[in-house]
């Protein structure tokens, strides 16, 4: 039977912490579990339930104010929430449910990499986008499309860019304004990450 090795909260990346110097997280500290491919069963249940918590005790131990926008009990009822769920999450959602943790702290530097969560498998919307006054530019587009490039993205599957900011909000994690544009410009156009929070089907 195939095997996998899982690194259920960053996989072969690294957590970096700002504090007064940067606190490295490795891999190779989290739960490495090998499984057969199947469903979610209770070791990785397990394995995550104890990635959470090793992630909750370091931020606690090592960052310098992890409860300054959010007091504890946000964090708890979080955590709560995401253990219950468990069993229906994969590797990639379990990831969602990691950054939505962190979005928590309102920390630009402190994020988890999930991007290889994604795999080859991921899918993007084929355009480039540039941040201007008006909203989104269109700053490439594949050779079928380039009659699009210079004019603004306005919505996608009906919705506004506006209304798609606010549906990801819990996932992107940001400190100030430009931060904030910079994180959903590097993440709307993800198909997967659309998809998860019913943005496309």
């Amino acid at each position: 039977m195939k095997k996998r090795r899982l690194y259920h909260i960053l996989l072969a990346t690294t957590l970096c912490i700002n504090t007064f110097s940067p606190f490295i997280v490795s891999a190779k500290n989290l739960s490495n579990v090998v499984i057969a491919e199947s469903n979610v069963n209770k070791d990785i249940i397990e394995a995550r339930k104890d990635d959470l918590n090793f992630l909750i005790t370091t931020l606690e131990n090592k960052h310098p104010n992890m409860y300054n926008k959010n007091d504890k009990a946000v964090f708890e009822k979080k955590i709560k929430e995401v253990e219950s769920n468990l069993d229906k999450m994969n590797d990639f959602e379990f990831g969602i449910n990691l950054c939505e943790i962190l979005s928590l702290i309102g920390d630009s530097h402190t994020k988890p990499a999930i991007g290889n969560l994604l795999g080859e498998d991921a899918h993007f919307l084929p355009l480039n986008f540039a941040i201007v006054d008006e909203g989104l530019l269109i700053s490439a587009a594949p050779n079928e499309n380039k009659q699009v490039l210079g004019g603004i993205l306005t919505s996608i599957n009906g919705y506004s860019m506006e209304e798609i900011k606010q549906k990801l909000m819990p996932f992107l994690i940001f400190d100030n304004q430009v931060y904030l544009d910079k994180e959903f410009v590097n993440s709307f156009y993800i198909y997967e990450i659309l998809e998860y929070y019913n943005i496309l089907n």
